[in-house]
């Protein structure tokens, strides 16, 4: 009959462990989920804002080659025009046009034009050789 305490006395004892140590267990087990729904989170967070740089670096990169695409055809314009003027010049003022030091830099500017444009030669232009009542003979200024 001495072992019928016994036995009661320790089932009390191992359900006690049992019990603290199931609470210990669930604690860590809640916290471990609560930490996987924070990784979760912080995962999704990180993929969002690569994704953010990803779309920045993208409209950066865009906006400058439409800057220097923009560039090229500002600076094919301002061949177009100086050309236009060079010629101009040779054709309404020949003597002065001779008289530039240095030529007129056009080993500077680029040799690409757009279609349908001539491509201007390093030479300078020639003053218009043929005459009409509109236009003076190629030695003379107009009055």
């Amino acid at each position: 009959m001495l072992e019928l305490p016994f036995a009661i006395l320790g089932a009390l004892v191992v359900g006690g462990v049992a019990f603290a140590l199931g609470r210990r267990t669930a604690g860590s087990t809640r916290k471990l989920r609560e930490l996987r729904g924070a990784l979760e989170s912080a995962t999704e967070e990180g993929e969002q804002v690569r994704q953010e740089l990803q779309h920045y670096r993208t409209q950066v990169s865009d906006h400058f080659a439409t800057t220097s695409e923009r560039l090229h055809d500002l600076t094919v314009q301002y061949r177009a025009v100086y050309d236009h003027l060079a010629e101009g010049a040779g054709q309404l003022c020949p003597e002065s046009f001779e008289q530039l030091d240095g030529g007129l830099g056009l080993d500077t500017l680029p040799n690409t034009l757009p279609e349908g444009q001539a491509a201007a030669s390093s030479s300078p232009p020639q003053p218009d050789t043929h005459s009409d009542a509109s236009t003076p003979a190629s030695g003379e200024r107009p009055s």
